[in-house]
């Protein structure tokens, strides 16, 4: 990303890896779209293997305390929770968790 909206963008510092896939003939969207799919899988699933034995320059660890456990250590700190709701409207729009199709789940 260059230009003058890269300072406004905090993806514009970054490396980004592209895939460009070029439906065959005849190809029915729904089958470019699941192919499309497994290339995105395919490229994470490599980029986390050549990383897997990379030391990081730096790692930080954070501990989640079971709740209980946690109220009684910080009881000054405001109780909040967190619900995400998860969203899926087709191939390229799938939510995946942890691998996971949303969709499938429900």
């Amino acid at each position: 990303m260059t230009g003058p909206g890269a300072k406004y963008c905090p993806f514009s510092n970054l490396n980004n890896i592209v895939a460009i896939a070029e439906p065959v003939d005849e190809l029915k969207q729904h089958d470019h779209e699941k192919a499309i799919r497994m290339i995105g899988f395919k490229v994470a699933a490599y980029l986390g293997e050549t990383a897997r034995n990379l030391t990081p320059d730096e790692v930080k660890v954070y501990e989640t305390k079971p709740l209980l456990e946690s109220i009684k250590e910080y009881p000054h700190l405001p109780k909040v929770a967190y619900v995400y709701m998860l969203q899926t409207q087709g191939l390229l729009h799938d939510t995946y968790v942890y691998g996971v199709d949303a969709l499938r789940e429900i």
